[in-house]
């Protein structure tokens, strides 16, 4: 390697570490997720075991003065992370973070939290098939409203084990054309914040799946009642009748 290249290959390296002093474990990083916009969680990990219980601070923006943690995440005893409130608007906003132990700085971390943003999974998903046009509609609620988030359905027939993706989208409902009335369908969603609110680079989880049951086997089930209350009710009918033309009232009736 040529001494140019290998000034080059130095630069990228210190290019990608981050700020501040190494004083202990070299190996240790910092990872942080704003959880829908309720919460953000900042986790460190190691390559190696930890070394120690570690001291997390952060402040929001260049200036001010660093807080403490107000509440450590553990794992296994030892301290692997820190859960910070959320105020509106934080995600616009830089995050300075550094870990210390023994009052001397490990690390320290600018996070641009804009593109962290992880959305809780859509809920209470329901689904209705219009027979006529073998059209299946899809339904989820989600508390972020419509106009600040894209989805994506994924669906697969239970024949089939491939998962079929849909394009992304901003409705809260979705629409699957030419179905098969007589095939199971399994649906799931998934939703995260649109570019026209500052995209996040991550999806929510997939929901709950739903299952659509063949229409045929609906509209079967609803025309067979079950006919044991029907008998009940005859039986106790003929019980009464006969009490009543029953020639004393102490007369004791059997079947």
């Amino acid at each position: 390697m040529t001494q140019m290249a290998a000034m080059a290959a130095a630069l990228v390296v210190m290019a990608m570490m981050p700020t501040g002093r190494v004083q202990g474990n070299p190996f240790i990083g910092v990872s942080c997720v704003v959880v829908n916009l309720e919460y953000t969680d900042c986790t460190w990990n190691q390559i190696r075991s930890p070394e120690a219980n570690y001291t997390f601070q952060s402040r929001l923006g260049s200036n001010g003065s660093y807080s403490n943690c107000p509440r450590y995440l553990l794992k296994e005893g030892e301290r692997v992370g820190c859960r910070l409130s959320y105020r509106l608007l934080d995600k616009f906003r830089t995050l300075h973070v550094r870990l210390s132990h023994d009052n001397v700085t490990q690390r320290e971390w600018a996070v641009s939290l804009l593109q962290l943003v992880k959305l809780n999974p859509p809920r209470n998903l329901s689904v209705e098939i219009n027979a006529q046009n073998q059209e299946l509609w899809l339904y989820w609620n989600h508390s972020m409203k419509e106009n600040c988030r894209e989805n994506q359905v994924t669906y697969r027939k239970s024949s089939e084990s491939a998962w079929q993706f849909s394009t992304h989208f901003p409705a809260n409902y979705y629409s699957l054309p030419q179905v098969s009335l007589k095939s199971q369908y399994e649906l799931k969603v998934r939703t995260r914040v649109s570019n026209s609110c500052g995209e996040s680079k991550f999806w929510s989880d997939w929901s709950s799946p739903v299952f659509c049951c063949p229409a045929e086997q609906r509209s079967v089930t609803a025309r067979s009642p079950n006919p044991q209350p029907l008998v009940f009710l005859l039986g106790a009918a003929l019980l009464w009748h006969r009490w009543l033309i029953s020639p004393t009232d102490s007369t004791l009736i059997t079947f």
